[in-house]
């Protein structure tokens, strides 16, 4: 009888030390985060209104990217194309055209920028088309058959193109390609659920590398972050702790029915610095702020927050942006199908 008493109050301390504790990492990181400088940012509508001339519509913009020249490719996956602007947003041409032969596109999703070179992942003819920057169609390939969320990104030299693509096939993250579409390599470990499904929604990711090849990685579903070097060897994992973040896990968790958002929208390296677009939690929403921009460094040490306000007469969020060597923010978004501009708010 003694013992079983005993054996409940150290139970009942044991309880009670872990939620104190539980309380104080969250207050620290909190305090943490709090002492990241914030920037706020307003924004500047440059391309999306003008219904009158169909070169400055937007139709359903996916992602955008930029060249050394400044230049503009946003990917139009209702218009099957990419809109090419020069760096005072002035229309140059359309880049492919409706279909699946060469050269045309099909629902078009996600691009990269490389040594003159548009690769863009036609999504509804399951392949990577690749360009040069005024347009030429130069070669395309199959992929596996993922409809949404595919991610591409390009090494400094173009000889590797890695393709974020776990299917029970290919059984590994990515996918390494050469341009004649030759699998290189399939490299980084799969999170699997028990029954197998969910194999792609658990292992979407958002990524980018930086000069000496090493690819930064941030998972859309879980607040995870890991950096591969060239060739695949894992170099480094962790948990991804910022306040947005932080405080979406604790919904999630708390929230069975509560909105199934990705902890991640976008990720883009400039500069020896990652930049991480992230998806609004409630508190962001009530005061007037479009999305949520953190700067890290290359050891995912958080060193910057950008909160962007809305402008008085668009209500949507980012999904995707650009960073380009002068340090200027542009985004597009699919809903409001603008692109604009983010500058400090002074």
């Amino acid at each position: 009888m003694r013992k079983g008493k005993y054996i409940l109050i150290i139970s009942s301390l044991l309880i009670f030390i872990s939620i104190i504790v539980y309380f104080i990492l969250n207050k620290y990181i909190k305090r943490k985060s709090s002492q990241i400088p914030t920037t706020y940012l307003k924004e500047k509508t440059l391309i999306g209104y003008d219904v009158s001339d169909q070169n400055y519509f937007l139709s359903n913009p996916e992602d955008i990217v930029i060249d050394e020249d400044n230049n503009f490719y946003i990917v139009d996956s209702q218009k099957n194309c990419i809109l090419k602007y020069d760096s005072n947003y002035k229309f140059i041409k359309e880049i492919g055209r409706t279909g699946q032969g060469p050269g045309e596109l099909l629902r078009p999703g996600d691009a990269y920028y490389r040594n003159g070179k548009l690769y863009v992942m036609d999504c509804g003819s399951f392949r990577v088309s690749i360009f040069n920057k005024d347009g030429k169609f130069l070669n395309s390939f199959p992929t596996s058959p993922i409809i949404v969320g595919q991610q591409i990104a390009v090494s400094i030299d173009g000889e590797r193109i890695y393709i974020n693509e776990p299917t029970p096939m290919r059984k590994r993250l990515f996918t390494v390609y050469n341009e004649k579409g030759e699998i290189l390599q399939k490299f980084g470990e799969l999170e699997l659920t028990n029954s197998g499904m969910n194999v792609f929604s658990n292992n979407e990711v958002r990524f980018d590398i930086d000069r000496r090849d090493n690819i930064y990685v941030f998972y859309c579903h879980k607040p995870e972050v890991r950096k591969y070097n060239r060739n695949g060897k894992l170099l480094f994992k962790a948990q991804l702790k910022v306040l947005e973040i932080t405080e979406r896990k604790r919904i999630l968790k708390n929230d069975n029915k509560a909105d199934r958002a990705n902890y991640v929208n976008d990720v883009c390296y400039c500069n020896n610095r990652l930049f991480l677009l992230t998806p609004l939690v409630p508190s962001l929403k009530k005061e007037n702020i479009k999305f949520v921009m953190y700067e890290f460094d290359l050891d995912f040490n958080p060193i910057q927050r950008y909160l962007a306000k809305k402008s008085a007469d668009i209500e949507w969020y980012c999904d995707s942006a650009v960073i380009n060597k002068k340090r200027e923010i542009y985004g597009v978004n699919s809903i409001g199908c603008t692109f604009s501009k983010y500058v400090i708010e002074r």
